[in-house]
């Protein structure tokens, strides 16, 4: 059983948000074949408000905002 960290950020057409979850992850396959990883739990550590996505024109988004 192994423990990772996932960042995810979604940059939508209108709205954008961050979420980290760790991420307990198994290896489902017997120790003679070729590892089967799984992920068995997911625990949201941080969900950031859901933002409207900042745009400075019609096609740009503003990457200091």
């Amino acid at each position: 059983m192994d423990k990772l960290i996932s960042v995810g950020l979604d940059v939508g057409t209108t709205t954008t948000q961050l979420v980290i979850s760790a991420l307990t992850v198994e290896n489902k396959g017997n120790a003679f074949s070729v590892p089967e990883m799984e992920i068995s739990d997911r625990q949201v550590v941080y969900q950031s408000p859901i933002h409207f996505t900042p745009f400075l024109g019609e096609n740009l988004v503003d990457g200091e905002k």
